[in-house]
C-alpha cells in the first residue's frame, strides 16, 4: 500500500498549539529579485490584486467562488487598477473585464496557473490582494502580502473557524460568508 501526505497538511503535526505559531518568521517565501523591475506600476493608483475563484473540479469546492460582477465597485475607479491574479479557464471573465472594467489589467503572455515565482513576484508587488480561498491566497500569506480572503463556511483548518484574522497567515483579513452565497449577494459587499 502507498501511502502519501499532502504538504500543506505536515503543519498539522508540526504546529500543536498558538504557541507554536510564534516560531514562524514571515516571509517564509521570497520571489526572486529578475522579475522585480518586470512589474512597475503607476504609483499615483492603487494596485489591487483579484482573484475570485478555485480551478477545483470538485462540486464540494465550487461554493467558495465569488461571481465577478459583485467586485463592481472597483471597475473603473481612476484611482484603483485591479490586476488579474486568476488562474484556470477564464476567457470568459476576461471578456466581461474588457467591457465593463477600463482599469482591469490582465498580461496576455503571462502564465497565472505554472509560474509560481512571477506569479509570487507580481503579488508581492501590489498593495492589496482580495481572493477567494486557493493558491493565490496561500501564496499571499506565505508572501506576508496584505491580502482580504473571501472565506466561506466549512472552510480549511488555515482559516480558523471564526474571527478576522488566522495565526497561519498574519497578513490576512478574513471576511466570512455566513450564509450560503452570501458574497453573490451585492449587499454583502455594501456592508
Amino acid at each position: 500500500d502507498t501511502k502519501f501526505l499532502l504538504v500543506g497538511s505536515i503543519p498539522l503535526f508540526t504546529l500543536n498549539n498558538i504557541k507554536d505559531f510564534k516560531k514562524i518568521e514571515f516571509p517564509y517565501l521570497i520571489p526572486s529579485k529578475k522579475f522585480k523591475k518586470k512589474y512597475e506600476f503607476e504609483s499615483n493608483k492603487i494596485n489591487i490584486g483579484l482573484s475570485w475563484k478555485t480551478t477545483s473540479d470538485r462540486s464540494q469546492e465550487q461554493h467558495r467562488n465569488i461571481e465577478i460582477q459583485n467586485f463592481d465597485f472597483l471597475f473603473n475607479n481612476p484611482h484603483i487598477n485591479i490586476h488579474n491574479l486568476q488562474f484556470g479557464e477564464i476567457k470568459k471573465e476576461i471578456l466581461f473585464f474588457k467591457k465593463n472594467a477600463s482599469n482591469f489589467i490582465y498580461k496576455e503572455n503571462f502564465d497565472y496557473f505554472n509560474d509560481l515565482e512571477a506569479l509570487s513576484t507580481l503579488i508581492n508587488k501590489l498593495d492589496l490582494v482580495i481572493t477567494v480561498q486557493n493558491t493565490v491566497a496561500h501564496l499571499c500569506g506565505a508572501l506576508n502580502q496584505k491580502f482580504i480572503a473571501l472565506i466561506q463556511r466549512n472552510c480549511r483548518f488555515n482559516w480558523s473557524e471564526k474571527g478576522l484574522y488566522t495565526p497561519w497567515y498574519k497578513s490576512a483579513v478574513i471576511l466570512r460568508n455566513s450564509e450560503k452565497d452570501f458574497f453573490n449577494n451585492k449587499k454583502a459587499f455594501q456592508q
